[in-house]
């Protein structure tokens, strides 16, 4: 698995930042796991600090953090945003 994150990372995130966004799941799933890492559990976040950290690393903010919650990386209420532990993101249940 690490040498298909590796590729994943390289082709479609090279020097940090998001150049496009793959269509297959498993590999949006890699990108989804590198982004959630500019986030610190325990840190409740508002969707504004949200959509600004992913911003600084690929332009289209609304689908990484509505993905974020889609696949348990994150949780949402009341417009508050914080991370899960790791056991709850894919693969890892």
């Amino acid at each position: 698995m690490e040498e298909l994150q590796e590729r994943v990372l390289q082709t479609f995130m090279p020097q940090g930042r998001v150049k496009a966004w793959p269509a297959k799941l498993s590999k949006q799933l890699v990108l989804l796991e590198a982004l959630i890492h500019d986030f610190e559990q325990g840190v409740a976040y508002s969707e504004v600090e949200v959509n600004a950290r992913i911003a600084e690393r690929y332009e289209d903010y609304c689908l990484v953090r509505r993905m974020f919650v889609v696949f348990g990386f994150m949780r949402r209420k009341d417009g508050t945003y914080w991370v899960q532990p790791e056991s709850n993101w894919p693969g890892r249940r």
